[in-house]
């Protein structure tokens, strides 16, 4: 246990104080506001987390800047903010760094690419434009980055190739089409987890996901199909694989039994029948499939 002590001089809470575990970022336990004085009692396998509020007032982020260098994880989620306000954040120790929809400029994602200890970046809904993910790519630390809702293009893929030596999980937006997972495999990516749920890809980007020795894919909601199957089959490290919502019928499923890597398998809202996933079952049996 670590006693922590936090001083918010502030007129009105800044935001929510949490505690967040490292192997599950998205529970949460909440533990009071960020006002006045708070202290707390946090285990070792806690980070100590502050969700500000959407309406908190950007120019008093300067008065909270000493409690600000004790968290390790903050969400600005929905927040708006003067260009270059998150220059306080440099110097922080956050592990974790929440901006879903957040108002951010250049100069913001040049201070979060100075915190090297961060591990977890959540861009969700955010103003980033392609090449400004090169502003974070010299990150050490960096494994996790999720940049769903936002308006990058499979250019942006690219910029990923020229750097981010330590990201292992990509969580990819709807406008990536099949030249994003040719980027990702010409620029030999160290990732292991793929989310590509309701982006523009087809078949044609298979050969290219199948090359990137991913663990994780997830394909949820796009226009994969029976022949993408006989591509993915080759993989000799995927072990969690999502097709809900994909064009695939049973005759996908034939290749799908070659993957005996496979640990966790869904196949829900697709072309399939309970014959052709029962059949599925008995083949891949140290595989759970849901349909």
């Amino acid at each position: 246990m670590q006693a922590v002590k936090l001083h918010f001089p502030l007129a009105r809470s800044a935001g929510n104080l949490y505690l967040a575990q490292r192997a599950f970022p998205h529970s949460k336990t909440w533990v009071g506001q960020a006002q006045n004085q708070v202290a707390l009692e946090i285990k070792d396998d806690s980070l100590l987390g502050l969700a500000f509020s959407y309406d908190f007032n950007d120019k008093e982020l300067p008065k909270v800047a000493e409690s600000l260098k004790q968290l390790e994880s903050a969400d600005f989620s929905m927040c708006t903010f003067s260009s270059g306000v998150l220059s306080g954040l440099a110097e922080s120790k956050l592990v974790e760094l929440r901006l879903d929809f957040a108002a951010i400029s250049g100069k913001d994602l040049e201070v979060i690419g100075k915190i090297q200890s961060l591990e977890t970046i959540w861009l969700t809904g955010a103003s980033v434009r392609d090449e400004q993910l090169l502003l974070i790519k010299d990150l050490p630390s960096l494994t996790s980055l999720t940049l769903k809702s936002t308006s990058l293009t499979s250019h942006a893929l690219a910029n990923l190739c020229k750097g981010f030596e330590s990201l292992k999980r990509l969580h990819l937006p709807a406008s990536i089409d099949d030249s994003g997972p040719a980027y990702l495999s010409e620029g030999r990516s160290r990732i292991n987890e793929l989310d590509l749920s309701y982006s523009k890809i087809s078949n044609c980007c298979a050969p290219h996901l199948a090359q990137l020795g991913l663990e994780t894919l997830y394909l949820n909601d796009t226009e994969i199909g029976d022949d993408a199957l006989s591509e993915l089959s080759q993989s000799k490290t995927l072990k969690v694989l999502f097709l809900n919502g994909t064009l695939i019928t049973d005759k996908g499923l034939n290749h799908l039994e070659n993957l005996t890597t496979l640990e966790h398998l869904e196949l829900r809202d697709t072309r399939i029948t309970e014959i052709g996933a029962a059949r599925l079952r008995s083949k891949l049996k140290d595989c759970a499939v849901f349909s």
